[in-house]
């Protein structure tokens, strides 16, 4: 399987840290040296493909986490709460 059917296939449903520095990883370097690459429209417009995939997942998956940060922060938050106000209760029976 080639890297563009790879990054073409369906994405998995859980985004998890790894996939997004997998994919930090494996975005293209500057090259100093002279490198051969072909030239054709068609390799290119295939890079400009494979990249711009690469790049909206990249985006998808950190709203993705920072998303499902907030839910966990919030949602500790309400534990606390709810833990509290039980035990404010039982004290007041």
């Amino acid at each position: 399987m080639n890297a563009f059917n790879r990054l073409a296939a369906l994405p998995p449903t859980i985004s998890t840290k790894a996939e997004l520095l997998q994919r930090l990883g494996q975005r293209a370097k500057p090259r100093p040296e002279h490198v051969c690459i072909p030239k054709s429209a068609e390799f290119s417009e295939l890079n400009s493909l494979m990249a711009a995939s690469n790049e909206d997942r990249i985006v998808r998956l950190r709203e993705a986490l920072a998303r499902a940060s907030s839910r966990l922060e919030h949602d500790q938050a309400q534990s606390r709460l709810a833990g509290y106000a039980r035990s404010q209760f039982e004290r007041e029976r």
